[in-house]
């Protein structure tokens, strides 16, 4: 479809070159001065390889530095940065040649990660001959003397000019031209892009009506002169750089997922066509054209070889070179068609540098391989950093420029003193077990294949456990790549799985606790995913779908999930209108075998995301089998959603909201309605993951009405550890009873900040530091209500035993 302005133009022809990038004074051929590099295209020519000369990648120096997002940037000698200290955040300035620290500009209270996130800065610095501009994520933009760091002036994005903060805090990256300076700021009121005095800080102009996050902006050299192009959440802008005004609009059709559209970036694809990844499933190329004194506007293909990323892309030579998902893709610029695909060189963050992919991967391997259509072919690599690396590498003066969450390094290419030997990898194995040897017997064998036949039909279940201690996931089948997904290797990641030699068996082994019990599947030829043919144990996962589980010897399954139970309770369905939303909702209410035929009241649970403690959880079954035999009577009210059931309601914007409606119109609603005990010891408060949080929240600030909390694998990063830590405080919290648990394999991504495991051990030891004590802890179990509804008994036989009162 073509979308076209109704604003004209004087010039006669439209011809887009490659994106230029002009600071206050001309920067240098070696410089590498913003966001992007020289032309923002994350590409460069400087002549340092070499057609059929072997390189190796050595490290020039290497030093500390905190965490933070922000790329580096490099004019004359000097390579500048932002990070987190955890207690500030910082621009930093550092000379090349050594990394000895400059200067650095304390720019505020660090911004704290949010839902995955880590601490500090995102947007990345833009320098020129005499000043360097920051943005941090809190919207503090600044300008440094260049020479010296100190402020020369800063202006509150949010507070001075009303620009929307967006979610995981200001990312956008600032441009310069001629002297002005554009930053995408978002907002409602033709805020969106804004131009500033680089001087001064004085507002120049403002533009378009728009949601931005992540996006920043470029800058198009015509034949008539130049135009500015900003990203926003809907739309793609062309602005004129002196005035602001738009000479044309293209509505994207992007999506708000993270992945899409709030991450999206031009790229140039040759003359006047751009790449944008505006949905998380896919992107587009589109055209940019002037005829008839107008632009026109319009798509030419979509694509879903790039998707599932926050990563981009970058051109060479007629092909996109970018990921989907975790794998890295090549694709026809002309045609959006796949060309390869490739498991090597990992996640993480591509440049060209003389027609060659430079990547740095999220666990922190560089590798260098020709940016070709005929596959991903390495020629370099180094491992570089022990830690998360979620930074693209800069490139200036014959140096890489590259940090993780911990370092800062320089990285020099330089011509081959020695071949390196591949070295095999070990991950997935266990050299001493058993079936390590049937391994090395088989990729020994003349005849294999009977072999292995052999094997298969001696085992009596899937995945083969050797011992207590040893588990081996085993496919077999036509297959060129076969990864195993699932608790053990953690979410949006997976881990390549050993092929024999000579055979379709494929394996990955690992040792485990006896009485682990985890979710698992199979990622087949790096698209695929696969429940276990083998396994009969099927389970419908949260995060990873349809999927297989297995135990360890010495794990238990609950005897409770299954209905037996001779007399079982009833759902009744609660009507309920909201007056704080003038919205409706049905609440569904577990009422105890018996509750009709007798008078008594009863003690009541509260469980927010109630939909999946019900149907994931099999929670009304295990009451029905508990009660009676292990618990007393209990009512349990399974809490409907009022919003989208996740962030934005139990943690984010709507958080005190959803309070109000639950302990102001749902608790007194519910003991009107039903028998249920006097006092908040007989009212416990429960929760997993985000609601897990609510039930947190709202217990600790509603100590009056809850004197029972349940949470499993509650949501807990950096950003609500520094703003709720000091409910726990009270001396009068210590009475309260606390059931908190959560898994060795729980919820994470090793390629994000992102770890529940972690996050909860760190809220445990805070439970502890404050007196507070609980029952539960770190179990051998994975993510979700597979694991959780596994401890259902714990949970209300800490609360509510058949004895009597409960106790920590």
């Amino acid at each position: 479809m073509t979308h076209v302005t109704n604003l004209f133009r004087t010039a006669a022809a439209f011809a887009l070159l490659l994106a230029t990038h002009s600071g206050w004074a001309s920067t240098g051929g070696d410089d590498w001065p913003a966001w992007g590099g020289p032309h923002r295209n994350f590409t460069v020519t400087p002549g340092v390889i070499k057609a059929e000369q072997p390189i190796e990648l050595k490290i020039a120096w290497k030093k500390e530095l905190g965490s933070g997002y922000s790329a580096i940037s490099v004019m004359d000698g000097m390579a500048v940065t932002m990070f987190s200290d955890s207690t500030f955040d910082y621009a930093i300035a550092l000379n090349v040649e050594d990394g000895s620290e400059l200067w650095r500009f304390k720019i505020g209270p660090t911004f704290p990660g949010r839902f995955g996130s880590a601490n500090g800065p995102i947007s990345t610095p833009l320098i020129s001959q005499n000043k360097v501009v920051g943005l941090s994520a809190g919207g503090r933009l600044f300008a440094l003397d260049r020479k010296t760091g100190e402020l020369v002036w800063d202006s509150d994005l949010a507070v001075d000019h009303q620009a929307e903060i967006p979610f995981y805090g200001f990312a956008t990256s600032p441009i310069l031209y001629n002297n002005i300076l554009v930053v995408e700021t978002g907002g409602a009121a033709q805020n969106a892009i804004s131009a500033f005095d680089p001087n001064t800080g004085q507002v120049l102009w403002t533009a378009g009506s728009d949601t931005v996050e992540y996006q920043s902006p470029y800058l198009l050299q015509t034949s008539d002169g130049s135009q500015l192009v900003g990203i926003t959440n809907r739309a793609v802008y062309g602005l004129q750089p002196e005035t602001g005004k738009t000479l044309w609009r293209f509505e994207h059709g992007g999506t708000g997922h993270p992945m899409g559209a709030p991450s999206g970036n031009l790229v140039p694809v040759g003359g006047n066509q751009f790449f944008l990844k505006n949905t998380n499933q896919g992107g587009m190329l589109f055209k940019i054209e002037y005829a008839n004194e107008m632009y026109q506007v319009s798509e030419v293909w979509k694509t879903k070889a790039i998707k599932g990323t926050y990563v981009i892309p970058v051109y060479h030579d007629g092909h996109l070179f970018g990921y989907n998902s975790r794998i890295f893709a090549c694709v026809n610029a002309e045609t959006g068609e796949r060309v390869w695909r490739s498991r090597a060189p990992g996640d993480g963050f591509p440049l060209v540098v003389d027609g060659h992919l430079v990547v740095i991967t999220k666990n922190g391997r560089l590798s260098v391989a020709p940016a070709s259509p005929e596959g991903y072919k390495q020629i370099a690599s180094l491992d570089l950093f022990a830690n998360l690396v979620w930074t693209p590498a800069s490139f200036a003066g014959g140096r890489l420029f590259l940090r993780s969450m911990t370092e800062i390094a320089g990285v020099d290419i330089v011509p081959a003193q020695s071949v390196v030997q591949a070295v095999a990898n070990a991950d997935g194995m266990v050299p001493d077990s058993k079936f390590a040897q049937f391994v090395k017997k088989a990729e020994q064998a003349m005849d294999k294949i009977a072999l292995v036949d052999e094997f298969m039909a001696e085992q009596k279940e899937f995945p083969v456990i050797e011992g207590d201690d040893i588990v081996h996931f085993i496919y077999r089948g036509e297959a060129s790549d076969m990864a195993l997904m699932g608790d053990l290797v953690g979410w949006r990641y997976d881990r390549p799985m050993h092929r024999i030699a000579g055979t379709d068996l494929f394996y990955y082994s690992s040792r485990l606790e006896p009485d682990a019990r985890l979710t698992y599947k199979f990622l087949k030829d790096l698209q695929t995913p696969l429940a276990d043919s083998l396994n009969s144990r099927t389970i419908r996962s949260m995060f990873f779908g349809p999927a297989s589980w297995f135990s360890m010897p010495e794990w238990k399954k609950p005897d409770y999930l299954e209905a037996k139970a001779s007399q079982t309770g009833r759902i009744d369905s609660l009507q309920f209108k909201s007056a704080i939303t003038d919205s409706s909702s049905v609440i569904e209410v577990y009422l105890p075998a018996g509750y009709d035929q007798v008078s008594e009241a009863y003690p009541v649970a509260y469980v927010h995301g109630g939909r999946g403690a019900r149907g994931l959880g099999n929670m009304t079954t295990a009451l029905d089998n508990l009660i009676g035999s292990r618990i007393r009577p209990v009512i349990v009210v399974f809490m409907p959603t009022f919003y989208d059931g996740r962030y934005v309601e139990y943690i984010g914007d709507k958080r005190d909201t959803y309070m109000r409606i639950f302990v102001e119109e749902i608790v007194p609603l519910v003991e009107r309605t039903y028998r249920i005990l006097p006092g908040a010891d007989n009212r416990a408060n429960m929760g997993h993951m985000m609601n897990g949080f609510m039930a947190f929240y709202t217990t600790f600030k509603h100590r009056d009405l809850f004197g029972k909390l349940a949470v499993q694998s509650m949501y807990w990063d950096e950003k609500e550890a520094i703003t709720h830590k000091g409910l726990l405080v009270s001396a009068h919290q210590k009475d309260l009873q606390i059931y908190f648990d959560w898994g060795k394999y729980d919820f994470r991504s090793p390629l994000e900040s992102i770890s529940i495991v972690e996050s909860n051990r760190s809220f445990a030891a805070l439970l502890k530091s404050r007196g507070l004590r609980f029952t539960g802890g770190e179990v051998h179990a994975g993510a979700g209500w597979g694991s959780w509804k596994n401890r259902i008994d714990r949970v209300f036989e800490t609360f509510f035993p058949l004895s009597g009162s409960g106790s920590n």
